[in-house]
């Protein structure tokens, strides 16, 4: 059986993050969990010698016609799709596009836009089908099953766990599946070359050392949703390391486990076997689980980038994201990383959580850019994931989303209020990406220390919008990228407009 993997790539490209991104395709020929998914069936010792499985990676803007084209070529009897936010859109026009030309072909599709629930599931699989099965939730085992199926050498589909099909024109959702007890009967998709690693590389690359997260963020669908946090063997992440420095690779791992330092003596064995890799290295951190041994352990690494979670410094807001945070706590841990000079630090901030509104964001600002050598600020809309705890709370919190599920309004922030945030976001993307990225180089711009950054930047904002570098309609931050032309003077008026205010 010929199997196809298929991925459209994004295009995201954050100024905080400078020359470093989100894109697979420079670095590999399929993303972690797709790559997952093909060592996982060919492993099997059932069926994984019948199989002859192809990556495909397109990128963002690959017409949907031009994408089937390339599948169909490679003479597929099924085709897996990968589907994410960025994503979707493609996702289901190729797909569509496959069913049209070659009906027989099976197409199936898994990732985080498929919902788990399974009345939600039922509605995705029937407005949407051009999809033979949709996979829900951990993908690995629940596929194997479904091709076993499909090549005769298993069940019928509708009696595979977690998944949504077809029989006989009507949709049938099974029960979930349970998750894999062992993750290391997952073989390493890079070291078992089921995903090709390009030599030489320079962009990103996703590793993991665990899946799931002990904390029940109503904002996040990290892991589609799994409390409990299961181990991989970390011999195959020393492997993997191994791996990377016979392929010559340049570019950065990015650890995607969500709580990578939930327990100490775990994080302690990731950050000794990451010790002797040369590269980038970017992992997430939670605030309040860092200690200062932690912090010496990160700051031995080559060229560490580390991600923390803040994403509001306002108690209220951090309440109803399900989020506590211990400000002062948060506060320490902050200092003491970026009192490292070869450390990147990244605050992770949401606009538009409930809760919060215009002053409040201004002062989580404030506080992100408080500290000195400056971190990078990491801004992030929130958007309603169709399996967050969010996602069910919309009426309660009265969220208002726009086409994209970014929210446009909640109870406690107003429509305008969140407009004017954006503003001052784009602001602040423009003068990092203007100072060569790295922010500390504009530590004098906000002049006195007394002075609120917050200010200067609303002032940067509104001018962009006056000369109209900007429009004055909500911005997407994860589209910023593109308004960076911001002349010196424009700077010095915003500046002047700032001490104005402060006298």
């Amino acid at each position: 059986m010929r199997v196809a993997f298929a991925y459209f790539d994004t295009d995201f490209h954050h100024s905080g993050m400078g020359e470093m991104s989100l894109f697979v395709r420079g670095t590999t020929d399929l993303p972690l969990g797709l790559g997952c998914l093909r060592s996982f069936a060919a492993s099997d010792p059932a069926i994984g010698p019948r199989l002859e499985m192809s990556n495909h990676v397109f990128t963002h803007d690959r017409p949907a016609a031009e994408a089937a084209a390339e599948l169909l070529a490679a003479g597929p009897d099924v085709v897996a799709f990968g589907c994410y936010g960025w994503n979707v859109g493609r996702t289901l026009e190729t797909a569509r596009c496959l069913k049209e030309r070659a009906p027989g072909i099976k197409v199936v599709v898994g990732g985080p836009e498929v919902p788990r629930d399974p009345a939600l599931l039922a509605e995705f699989a029937s407005k949407h089908d051009q999809f033979d099965a949709v996979v829900r939730g951990e993908g690995e085992a629940t596929f194997l099953e479904l091709l076993k199926s499909y090549m005769g050498s298993g069940g019928r589909p509708e009696d595979v766990l977690g998944l949504a099909c077809r029989d006989a024109g009507r949709v049938v959702v099974t029960p979930a599946r349970p998750l894999i007890g062992d993750l290391g009967r997952i073989p390493s998709p890079y070291a078992t070359g089921a995903v090709r690693l390009r030599r030489g590389a320079t962009g990103f690359l996703g590793l993991e050392t665990s899946r799931g997260c002990p904390f029940g963020c109503r904002f996040c669908d990290y892991h589609t949703g799994m409390r409990g946090v299961r181990f991989f063997p970390l011999k195959r992440f020393s492997r993997e390391l191994r791996l990377l420095g016979e392929r010559d690779f340049r570019g950065y791992v990015q650890l995607v486990d969500p709580a990578v330092n939930y327990k100490r003596r775990w994080v302690a064995g990731v950050l000794d076997a990451l010790r002797d890799f040369k590269g980038n290295t970017a992992l997430d951190l939670g605030p309040s689980l860092v200690d200062g041994g932690l912090v010496r352990k990160v700051a031995a690494l080559a060229r560490p980038i580390v991600f923390l979670g803040i994403q509001s410094t306002n108690p209220a807001a951090n309440r109803d994201a399900g989020r506590p945070l211990a400000i002062r706590k948060a506060a320490e841990v902050v200092g003491s990383l970026v009192a490292y000079s070869h450390a990147r630090v990244l605050l992770e901030l949401i606009l538009g959580l409930p809760g919060d509104d215009y002053e409040s964001f201004k002062r989580t600002v404030d506080w992100a850019m408080g500290f000195r050598p400056l971190p990078t600020l990491y801004f992030f809309d929130l958007e309603v994931y169709p399996n967050s705890a969010f996602h069910a709370m919309r009426g309660r919190f009265r969220m208002r989303t726009d086409r994209e599920r970014i929210v446009s309004e909640n109870y406690s922030f107003s429509a305008r209020d969140i407009v004017k945030a954006s503003r001052l976001v784009a602001a602040y993307n423009s003068i990092v990406k203007k100072s060569g990225v790295d922010p500390r180089a504009f530590e004098g711009a906000f002049g006195r220390r007394a002075s609120r950054p917050s200010d200067f930047l609303e002032a940067l904002g509104a001018a962009m919008v006056r000369e109209g570098r900007l429009p004055s309609r909500r911005l997407h931050i994860h589209k910023l990228d593109s308004f960076v032309d911001l002349p010196d003077a424009l700077v010095r008026r915003a500046m002047a407009s700032c001490a104005r205010r402060r006298r």
